[in-house]
């Protein structure tokens, strides 16, 4: 075999790992589990869209879809701009999305690295619970899960529980190099697997386009009304074969809606929301005793 067949093997063998690898992030992403349909929660859902104050509107920001994509498109490049045209950035001053920011830059992005959290950090956390707790929708929230006997009637204690359950570092990898608010909000990056996972908040999406640390790539499949979207992109290079996420949400609403499908034990929900027929995913992880969020996101 001379060099030059030699060089085409090799080429052949890696796409080959390449591709079963994005596909089986695809076939993970859409894995079916025992997917409830529940009436009340679906009016849950309804009444928390309706109280979403901060919600972006479509005058707030501008999507340039450009190509659509199949799932095994496997990153080459179908969008020669950015996915976010416009955003209105008076959006960022609010106060739920302005301490929400402030926490974007606190993790180490590498999976497999410890996260340190600081003084400072711990402060920007609880100033953010602090700010969510006041909001609408997670006050709305709390008492339909009080009234379900899945929250404390202290709330206090129910402020301690969206601590554990988003921001308690916990071992993803083999340290405690994650949390579910890293992996749902801001993304991690697997660096044995060249893979993003997580990653499913579009105002971190949109910042790191800004930044140049994300390529959008294309969509795979677009909501009505701008609100949902899955794609595909890079971020520092590596792929996420299939992204997904809200657009235009506040923080609030996307935690909120998050906990509350945690917290009443589903693994997968579907409803009607915007137009749209929306599945919640939802994994648990359970270190030492202590269980916590591993990963949210919604699809179609």
């Amino acid at each position: 075999m001379n060099w030059l067949v030699c060089v085409i093997v090799v080429i052949v063998a890696v796409n080959a790992v390449t591709c079963r690898r994005n596909y089986h992030q695809y076939q993970e992403h859409y894995k079916r589990y025992d997917t409830v349909e529940d009436p009340e929660f679906s009016r849950l859902v309804t009444k928390l869209w309706s109280l979403d104050q901060n919600r972006a509107s479509n005058l707030d920001y501008s999507l340039s879809y450009q190509g659509r994509i199949g799932i095994r498109n496997n990153g080459r490049d179908a969008s020669s701009r950015p996915l976010f045209s416009y955003v209105n950035r008076d959006i960022l001053e609010k106060p739920t999305y302005k301490a929400f920011v402030r926490l974007l830059d606190n993790y180490e992005k590498t999976s497999g690295i410890k996260e340190e959290v600081s003084r400072e950090e711990e402060t920007e956390i609880y100033q953010f619970l602090s700010e969510v707790l006041k909001s609408p929708v997670m006050k709305y929230v709390y008492n339909y899960l009080q009234k379900k006997g899945k929250a404390s009637r202290d709330l206090s204690n129910f402020a301690a529980k969206l601590y554990e359950l988003w921001f308690r570092p916990f071992m993803r990898s083999r340290t405690t190099d994650s949390s579910g608010f890293e992996h749902v909000f801001v993304g991690e990056i697997n660096p044995a697997k060249r893979i993003v996972s997580g990653f499913h908040n579009w105002i971190q999406f949109y910042l790191q386009e800004k930044s140049r640390d994300v390529d959008y790539i294309g969509f795979i499949k677009k909501g009505k009304k701008n609100h949902l979207l899955t794609m595909q992109f890079k971020w520092d290079n590596e792929l996420k074969v299939i992204g997904s996420a809200f657009i235009g949400t506040s923080p609030e609403f996307e935690m909120a809606l998050y906990t509350a499908v945690y917290l009443m034990g589903y693994t997968q929900v579907q409803f009607p929301l915007n137009g749209n027929n929306v599945k919640i995913t939802c994994h648990e992880v359970s270190r030492n005793g202590i269980k916590s969020i591993a990963s949210c996101y919604p699809t179609f």
